[in-house]
C-alpha cells in the first residue's frame, strides 16, 4: 500500500510540475517568440543592397572595436560593410550567412568572419539569455532544423532529441533554470527590494559593468569560463562535425563567395605560451581543415605588433589598437586578393 501511495504521490508532484512550467513557458523548447530591443535582420538586408558592397565583415565585438570601417576602406581597396553583433558567436554568424548575406541580391566577394581561438566549433554559445531574442530575429520563418538540434539538443541521440523537441514534459530540464530564475525576481527579491524584474536585472549589469572590474582578473574569469579539452583529432572531427563551421563553409561556396576566417589577438596571447595545448592542437587541424576547403586563415594570435597598450577591456581594442589592427588585416587582405591599394 505504502508503495502505490508512493507512486501515487510521485505522479501528482510530476504532474504538477509539468503543469507550472507549462504556464510559464511557451510549451516549446525554443522560445521562437522572444525578439531583440532593436530587429537587425531587415536592417542588415537592407544595409546590403544599399551599399552593395564587395566584402563583408562579420564578427561579434572583437571585430566592433577591433576594425575602423572608414580605415579599412581606404587601407584594402574594396568596397566594404561591416556587420557586427556584440557577444555574437558561431550560430549568430550562421545564420546570418544563411538568411542574409547568402539571400542578398547582389553577393558580395568575400565574407571576412572574425572568431576567438575555438568559437567556431561551439555551437551551443552565446544562444540563450539575452542573444536568444537576436538569433530568433534571424531565424529563416519557416524553421531551423540545424540551429536547434546543433545550438540547443547539441550531443543528443535522435530519439533524445525528438523527445524533447516535441514532449513538453521532456522539456522540463532545459525550461527549469530560467524559470526559476524568473520566479525569485518576481517573487523573492521583487517584493524584499520593491524593485520589478527588470530593474533588478538592470542594477546587477550596473553593478558588474566591465570598466568596473578587474581586467587581469575579467580575463582569467572568461578564459576559464571559455575553456575546452579538444586534444585529439578524433575530438577535433567530432566537434567540427557539430558545429556550424561546415555549413558556413558550404554555403559561402555555394553563393560563390570567398570566405575569410581571422582569429583576432587575445590579451593572454601578450604572454608567449600561454595558449594552453588542447587550443594549439585545434588550431593546427582548424588549419589543416581551412586548406582542405579552400578557406583563408589569417591567424593574429602571435603577432607581438599588438602589446599591451593596444587594449582596453578584456580582450577589446582600444583606439590605437583599432587603428593598428584594422592596418594589419587591410594589408593581409590586400596580398591575399593582390589589391595594390597602397597603406
Amino acid at each position: 500500500m505504502k508503495k502505490i501511495i508512493t507512486v501515487f504521490i510521485a505522479i501528482i508532484t510530476f504532474v504538477l510540475i509539468s503543469w507550472f512550467f507549462d504556464s510559464k513557458t511557451t510549451g516549446k523548447l525554443i522560445d521562437d517568440t522572444q525578439k531583440p530591443p532593436k530587429p537587425l535582420k531587415i536592417a542588415i538586408a537592407k544595409s546590403i543592397e544599399f551599399y552593395q558592397p564587395k566584402m563583408i565583415l562579420l564578427g561579434n565585438s572583437m571585430l566592433q572595436n577591433g576594425i575602423d570601417e572608414n580605415l579599412f576602406n581606404q587601407c584594402v581597396g574594396i568596397k566594404t560593410l561591416k556587420i557586427t553583433l556584440g557577444g555574437s558567436a558561431s550560430a549568430w554568424w550562421y545564420l546570418t550567412m544563411k538568411n542574409v548575406i547568402a539571400k542578398a541580391h547582389r553577393k558580395p566577394d568575400m565574407v571576412v568572419l572574425f572568431f576567438r581561438d575555438d568559437f567556431l566549433i561551439r555551437p551551443e554559445f552565446r544562444v540563450d539569455g539575452s542573444y536568444l531574442g537576436y538569433i530568433n530575429d534571424m531565424r529563416d520563418p519557416g524553421g531551423e532544423s540545424l540551429l536547434d538540434r546543433l545550438a540547443y539538443l547539441n550531443n543528443l541521440n535522435q530519439l533524445q532529441y525528438l523527445l524533447i523537441k516535441h514532449s513538453s514534459v521532456a522539456q522540463m530540464h532545459y525550461q527549469a533554470k530560467p524559470a526559476i530564475n524568473d520566479l525569485i525576481k518576481a517573487k523573492i527579491v521583487g517584493p524584499m527590494t520593491g524593485n520589478q524584474p527588470k530593474a533588478i536585472e538592470k542594477a546587477i549589469a550596473r553593478v558588474f559593468e566591465n570598466k568596473k572590474l578587474n581586467q587581469n582578473l575579467l580575463t582569467n574569469r572568461q578564459l576559464a569560463s571559455e575553456m575546452t579539452k579538444n586534444d585529439s583529432e578524433r575530438q577535433f572531427s567530432q566537434k567540427l562535425n557539430n558545429s556550424f563551421l561546415p555549413e558556413i563553409v558550404s554555403i559561402a561556396g555555394d553563393s560563390n563567395i570567398r570566405l575569410i576566417l581571422v582569429r583576432v589577438k587575445c590579451r593572454r596571447d601578450l604572454t608567449p605560451g600561454q595558449q594552453p595545448e588542447h587550443l594549439l592542437h585545434y588550431i593546427d587541424q582548424l588549419k589543416k581543415y581551412c586548406q582542405s576547403k579552400n578557406v583563408d586563415l589569417i591567424d593574429f594570435s602571435d603577432d607581438d605588433r599588438i602589446r599591451s597598450e593596444h587594449y582596453a577591456d578584456g580582450d577589446h581594442l582600444n583606439p590605437a589598437g583599432c587603428r593598428l589592427f584594422t592596418k594589419m588585416v587591410a594589408d593581409k587582405i590586400r596580398t591575399l586578393t593582390g589589391n595594390k591599394k597602397v597603406l
